[in-house]
Formats: structure tokens, C-alpha cells, sequence
């Protein structure tokens, strides 16, 4: 009697198990698709622009960000074996912009009447990405690494006084806009945690691998009067994030 207890337990928990492996956690679908949206901050790696005049370092960007981000992604997920799965998401995101203003630092070499906070660089950062990736899922929590490529979009808004600029020597006023588009590898890390049967909080790190822009100008005597350097490709996003997800 007792042997053939054993067996049928073995029997029970060998089936619960071969069961098991071919259902998600937490009793979801195997297939499933899912919304999310989240909100957090974004910092950029914007350098702005810096003037040398004879030798003398005496203008450089004074930064003023605004890192406030959200993001809406819609995704598919497919679990291959009990609890590892793939996952493939497409989203859009706004992530932030900045705002870059010239301080004289050096020597007073142009005149004291210039006011050099009469010239204004303005940036805003948004994009969509598609990402691919896997996922380990356990009843109350759960890990993704995902991989992909971020089109972002750089809207640049450059204004100028020239009555500041010039000590009033000339007036009116400069606006000039430019919009920049750019695929970035991109990298997101993250975690979730089960608030309902289908109701999840994520949180997430992104990085896009972008560049450093930034713009140097040079006035030096001799043959070569002006020398400017500049990179003019986008910036590298790292972008956190905290929202809800849900699973359809």
C-alpha cells in the first residue's frame, strides 16, 4: 500500500511537472503581448560650446537641463521554456531637453558692454526604439535584458539679441532651428515586479550610444585666424525609468 502511494505521487508530480514546463509563470499564456508606459529622467551628453580668444579660454556653456522623460511601448512576449522567454517591444519616448547659455570666464577681452546671455541654445530629445531581447519570469518578479536601436531626434533652437551681443551697437534678433535624426545602438536593463495577475511595475536603465557634440571656436594671430572643432552628431542618452505594464 505504502509503495503504491509513493508511486502514484511520483507518478503526480512528474506529470504536475511536464505540465508546468509548458505554461509561462504565474499561470500566463505561453504567447501574449503587453502596453506600457513610464516616466523618469534622462541625461545627455550634450557639450555645447566653448570660445578661445588668443589663447585665453574666455567663453564657455553654462547648462540649464531638464531631464523630466516618459515613454508608451507596446510589446510581444513568448516564453520558451518554463521560465525564460523572448521579448520584442517598439516604443516612443521624449527624453528631456536642455538649455545651453555662453559665460565669459576669462579675461575681458570683448567689451564689458556684451552680454553674452543674449545668446541661447535650446535642445530637445525624442525617439522611437525597437528592442529584442530575453526574460526571466518568476510568479512575483522578473529580469529582461533587451537589445536594439534608437532613432533619436535632436530639435535644436538657436536664438541670439544682438543689442546683448553687441553692447547695443546693433539690434534685432536671431532664430534659427535645425532638426538632426540619428540611429543609436541602445542597451536596456530592467527588472519587474507583479502587482496583479496582470498588472506589473517595471524599472528600467537605457543607454544610447551616441556621441559627445560639442563646438569649438579658436581666434589665434597668425595665418590660421579662426580654427573651430565640432561634432555634430547626437548625444548619448541614459535614460531611467519607473512605470507599469501590462499584460494583454
Amino acid at each position: 500500500m505504502i509503495k503504491n502511494k509513493k508511486m502514484f505521487a511520483l507518478l503526480f508530480v512528474h506529470a504536475f511537472l511536464a505540465h508546468a514546463g509548458t505554461m509561462g509563470p504565474a499561470d500566463l499564456p505561453s504567447t501574449g503581448a503587453f502596453i506600457a508606459g513610464e516616466g523618469g529622467y534622462t541625461w545627455n551628453k550634450n557639450k555645447g560650446t566653448d570660445v578661445n580668444l588668443l589663447g585665453i579660454e574666455s567663453l564657455t556653456s553654462h547648462f540649464n537641463n531638464q531631464g523630466g522623460s516618459g515613454r508608451l511601448s507596446i510589446g510581444l512576449l513568448k516564453y520558451l521554456r518554463d521560465s525564460y522567454g523572448m521579448s520584442a517591444e517598439l516604443g516612443w519616448g521624449y527624453y528631456g531637453s536642455s538649455k545651453v547659455t555662453l559665460q565669459q570666464t576669462g579675461p575681458a577681452i570683448l567689451p564689458a558692454a556684451t552680454d553674452f546671455g543674449g545668446y541661447t541654445t535650446k535642445s530637445s530629445y525624442d525617439g522611437l526604439d525597437l528592442l529584442v531581447g530575453l526574460v526571466y519570469q518568476q510568479p512575483s518578479f522578473g529580469l529582461f535584458a533587451k537589445v536594439g536601436a534608437l532613432m533619436e531626434n535632436v530639435h535644436f533652437r538657436n536664438q541670439a539679441d544682438l543689442a546683448d551681443l553687441t553692447g547695443g551697437i546693433m539690434t534685432g534678433n536671431i532664430n534659427s532651428r535645425e532638426n538632426r535624426t540619428e540611429a543609436l545602438p541602445e542597451l536596456k536593463l530592467g527588472l519587474s515586479y507583479r502587482l496583479l495577475s496582470r498588472l506589473s511595475l517595471i524599472g528600467s536603465w537605457s543607454h544610447a550610444f551616441g556621441s559627445s557634440p560639442h563646438l569649438g571656436v579658436s581666434l589665434n594671430p597668425g595665418p590660421s585666424l579662426i580654427a573651430i572643432n565640432q561634432n555634430q552628431k547626437n548625444p548619448t542618452l541614459d535614460i531611467a525609468l519607473l512605470g507599469l505594464q501590462y499584460d494583454i
